[in-house]
């Protein structure tokens, strides 16, 4: 298994790649932000959101995937309140979720949103789970790709085009 020489995060994710300086992708996209024009960029974000706002307020706007923890619990709280959207709020877990991950999707879906969890076939999930652990080192990889399907598999269902994803 290889880790990012600066903020140690595993090849285990998905995605992830390493520069030839054993720098991951996260980092170095972080690195970007610096040069970024951020009132520009707000104003391409508005104006997406404003795209796919709902035009007779009867739908959703768009969809959130979330964990329930602070980076989700923030992100629904900014499209909600501050851009005024409508969220759908996809949440993918397994049977053995924590009292505190149950307690903070709870106190996210307080910010007034609707929530759809999904909760997979424990067994398919084991399989899952032990294939992840063999193959990458990681027993939680179902719920890495958990999060990124299942949200897109909601939006097709509920005509839904706009995903707000929380990633770097």
């Amino acid at each position: 298994m290889r880790y990012c020489v600066r903020c140690l995060y595993p090849d285990t994710k998905p995605e992830l790649v390493f520069d030839q300086n054993g720098i991951c992708s996260a980092c170095i996209n972080n690195d970007t932000k610096e040069k970024i024009d951020w009132k520009q960029k707000r104003q391409e974000f508005v104006k997406i959101l404003d795209e796919h706002r709902s035009k007779n307020k009867t739908n959703y706007d768009c969809i959130i995937p979330v964990s329930g923890g602070k980076d989700s619990t923030f992100q629904t709280y900014v499209i909600k309140k501050e851009f005024g959207l409508n969220p759908l709020v996809v949440n993918f877990h397994p049977d053995d979720q924590t009292d505190i991950g149950r307690k903070n999707l709870e106190n996210l879906k307080r910010i007034g949103v609707d929530c759809i969890e999904f909760t997979p076939n424990p067994n398919v999930y084991l399989k899952l789970a032990r294939f992840g652990l063999k193959e990458f080192g990681d027993f939680q990889w179902p719920e890495h790709i958990g999060i990124f399907a299942i949200p897109v598999q909601i939006a097709v269902k509920y005509n839904i085009s706009l995903i707000i994803w929380g990633e770097n």
